[in-house]
């Protein structure tokens, strides 16, 4: 069974990268990283700690990114590697999210 556990996501961008994260007592607990390819963001790592898997937070991530990259006019796109991580197992979000694509 999967529950749903709502976390204050954190954000920081460089110039051709940035990652979204969640810390708790001062550790990180889960990031998304992305890297920019001209006006595309390509997800190209997922990381969940064991004790908050299966409770939606990579979702979450997934979201943040996909909002920010909506808000800016950009494609989102997840690499193989992620894909095979899981991230693209939430197929249900991913048809919805219609700006994502999938890079191999």
């Amino acid at each position: 069974m999967t529950k749903s556990v709502r976390e204050e996501i954190c954000h920081q961008t460089g110039t051709s990268s940035g990652v979204f994260f969640i810390e708790r007592s001062g550790e990180r607990v889960a990031e998304l990283t992305y890297r920019i390819s001209g006006r595309d963001a390509i997800i190209d790592y997922t990381y969940v700690a064991r004790a908050l898997r299966n409770t939606q937070v990579a979702r979450q991530l997934v979201e943040a990114a996909v909002e920010l990259g909506a808000s800016r006019g950009s494609q989102v796109a997840a690499t193989l590697l992620v894909r095979a991580q899981g991230i693209r197992a939430h197929a249900e979000f991913w048809r919805c999210a219609q700006n994502v694509t999938a890079r191999s």
